[in-house]
């Protein structure tokens, strides 16, 4: 199916390739992590979407900001 062969050839990403994040939660904490992936699992809320809050394209994702710090 056309998913397999789009997701061929991409890697998994590596601890020492995660990038780092600022999150500012709903409530204002402030949180410094290391990929969003299992950030997200453990908040419920969507990777691809905060993901997209910390390229600029949305200004939050329920709530939650995103501020990339390491490329």
């Amino acid at each position: 199916g056309k998913i397999s062969k789009a997701k061929k050839g991409k890697t998994v990403a590596q601890p020492n390739q995660m990038k780092i994040y600022e999150i500012i939660k709903p409530n204002g904490e402030v949180l410094i992590i290391k990929g969003l992936n299992q950030f997200c699992k453990n908040e419920g809320i969507d990777a691809s979407n905060l993901c997209n809050v910390a390229k600029g394209k949305n200004k939050h994702h329920k709530g939650y900001k995103c501020i990339l710090i390491n490329t």
